[in-house]
């Protein structure tokens, strides 16, 4: 089980939080997207879906299908986390290297703004734990 990530997993993670968090549409919630990283070249899909859970499903299963073939992925989405007992808006990212069935995942708190400003984001981005690509 994974408990850290490579440098390059790790940008890519990052890249992928920071992406995200610029993406939200005001009043809206991030579009679940895949990024897919092979030889150094980087592949955003988005999975756009009638639910946010259908979107996510179908992240899964796009990544799962990329795993072997690619040397790195993520997979973004937007959810919630409660901390010290204050719920807030937060992008999550899986990370995975190639072939590994556990990844780790990163969450990123943001603040949500108005409708000409971006998002804002909370404090730095978290390591979870592991996770697996189920």
């Amino acid at each position: 089980m994974p408990e850290s990530l490579s440098e390059p997993a790790a940008d890519l993670a990052f890249f992928a939080l920071d992406h995200a968090v610029a993406s939200i549409q005001p009043r809206g919630p991030l579009i679940p997207f895949v990024l897919v990283e092979r030889e150094g070249k980087r592949s955003l899909n988005r999975c756009l879906a009638d639910t946010l859970e259908a979107g996510l499903a179908q992240a899964k299963s796009f990544a799962k299908a990329q795993l072997d073939s690619c040397d790195r992925l993520v997979i973004a989405f937007d959810g919630f986390v409660t901390l010290e007992g204050v719920r807030t808006d937060a992008i999550y990212v899986d990370a995975f290297e190639r072939a590994a069935a556990q990844g780790v995942r990163l969450f990123q708190r943001y603040k949500p703004t108005g409708l000409f400003r971006k998002n804002k984001p909370i404090g730095n981005p978290v390591m979870a734990g592991a996770v697996a690509l189920e």
